[in-house]
């Protein structure tokens, strides 16, 4: 078999495996027995996997708060180190930008505005005269 008859032959026998509305598909009994799990299955915790849960949770929360000094002592130490030199890069880069924009601004709208009153004040002078 060629590889796109093989890919069309293998999602197509997937489809018929999972979905028993499909015409010729598995009846849904069938479908059943396969007994796999979807996102919408509840999942029932016997006592001792609830309290193995408990117990999880509290553990991570203990190491938490035994870590919380030390993670925030790296944050506050990231932060000294490096945020002036993003500022400084970021402001940098901001001044074109700045210069750039003011540009724009100028020959999309002054430059228009100035023409405009430089025509009008060349047709209100009389003739001969320079505007």
């Amino acid at each position: 078999m060629s590889e796109p008859e093989d890919v069309l032959g293998k999602a197509d026998a997937l489809m018929q495996r999972h979905r028993s509305f499909v015409a010729g598909g598995r009846p849904a009994a069938a479908a059943a027995e396969d007994d796999i799990p979807v996102l919408t299955d509840e999942v029932e915790l016997d006592e001792a996997d609830a309290e193995d849960a408990a117990a999880a949770e509290q553990r991570l929360q203990e190491i938490l708060n035994r870590l919380e000094p030390e993670i925030a002592r790296r944050v506050q130490e990231w932060l000294a180190a490096e945020l002036p030199h993003i500022v400084a890069r970021e402001l940098g880069a901001l001044g074109p930008r700045l210069i750039q924009s003011a540009h724009q601004s100028l020959q999309q709208v002054l430059a228009p505005e100035l023409s405009r009153l430089l025509h009008s004040a060349g047709r209100d002078s009389p003739p001969g005269e320079a505007p």
